[in-house]
C-alpha cells in the first residue's frame, strides 16, 4: 500500500517535471515567437525560415545595430552596447566609446536566429530600455559636499571613496521585450565567488519559476524569456554597472 503511494507520487512529480520542461523549453519559445509575430507586421512562417530570410537577417543585423548606436549618440548619458558577433561590450557617451571589454558568450540564444528580417528590425532597431537590474555589486555612494570657501575647508572636505568593497560581481539586466542579459565572472573564481554566483542564479531561477507557476495556475500561455549569459572580468562588470545611469539603454547585436 505504502509502496503504491510512493510510486504514485513519484509518477506525479516526474510528470510535472516533464511537463514543465516541455512548456518552458519547447512550448515557451513557440509562444514567444507567436506573440512577436502578432505584434509585428510580417508573420514568422510557422517558425520555418527560408534561406533568403536568414541571409537577410545576417546582413541586415549590422545596419540595425548601427541605427541603434546612432540613436544612442543623441543622448548625453552613458549607455551600453554589446556586439555578440565581435564579442565586445562597449560603454558609449554621445557616440564615443569610453570603455571596451572582450566578452565570452557562455549561453547564446538560438531563438534569435529564427526571426525574420522584419521582426528582428522591430525588436533591435532601437536601444532597449533597462527596466530592472539585479546584482551583487555595491555602487559607490553619492556624497554631496558644499563648495569650500577656504583652503582649510577644502582639506576638511576631502572624500576618498571606499574602494575596498569588492563583492563578487554578478549582474542581470532585464530589458524591453522580455530579454535578459546575465553577466558572470570570467576570472579569479574563489569559493565566495562560486557561492555568491550560485545564490544569485537561484534568485533568478526563483523569479522564472514564479512566472511559470503563475502561467500554469491561471491557464495562461507561458512566455519564454530569452537570456544571454556573458562572462567578463569582474572589474569590468563592476565598471559597467557603476557607469550605467537610471533609465539606461542597451544596443544589442545578438547575431
Amino acid at each position: 500500500m505504502i509502496i503504491n503511494k510512493i510510486r504514485f507520487y513519484i509518477s506525479v512529480i516526474a510528470l510535472l517535471l516533464l511537463s514543465s520542461i516541455w512548456i518552458k523549453r519547447i512550448q515557451g519559445p513557440v509562444n514567444l515567437l507567436e506573440m512577436w509575430s502578432s505584434l509585428y507586421s510580417e508573420p514568422l512562417n510557422n517558425g520555418h525560415i527560408a534561406q533568403n530570410q536568414a541571409t537577410v537577417v545576417s546582413l541586415y543585423a549590422d545596419y540595425i545595430f548601427k541605427q541603434s548606436l546612432l540613436q544612442l549618440s543623441s543622448e548625453d548619458s552613458i549607455h551600453l552596447a554589446i556586439n555578440f558577433a565581435e564579442s565586445k561590450a562597449n560603454l558609449y557617451i554621445k557616440g564615443v566609446p569610453i570603455f571596451t571589454s572582450e566578452i565570452i558568450i557562455k549561453n547564446d540564444e538560438p531563438l534569435m536566429r529564427k526571426l525574420n528580417a522584419v521582426t528582428y528590425a522591430w525588436i533591435f532597431e532601437s536601444p532597449l530600455l533597462i527596466k530592472e537590474i539585479s546584482t551583487t555589486i555595491i555602487k559607490e555612494p553619492i556624497v554631496e559636499l558644499q563648495a569650500p570657501k577656504t583652503p582649510e575647508e577644502a582639506a576638511q572636505n576631502v572624500y576618498l571613496p571606499d574602494t575596498l568593497i569588492q563583492n563578487p560581481a554578478f549582474l542581470a539586466l532585464y530589458l524591453e521585450n522580455g530579454l535578459r542579459l546575465r553577466f558572470v565572472q570570467a576570472d579569479n573564481q574563489t569559493w565566495p565567488d562560486y557561492f555568491t554566483g550560485i545564490k544569485f542564479y537561484f534568485q533568478i531561477l526563483k523569479g522564472d519559476c514564479k512566472a511559470f507557476l503563475k502561467a500554469l495556475l491561471t491557464f495562461q500561455p507561458y512566455v519564454y524569456q530569452p537570456e544571454w549569459v556573458i562572462a567578463l572580468p569582474k572589474d569590468h562588470i563592476r565598471a559597467i554597472y557603476r557607469a550605467l545611469p537610471k533609465q539606461a539603454h542597451v544596443a544589442l547585436k545578438p547575431i
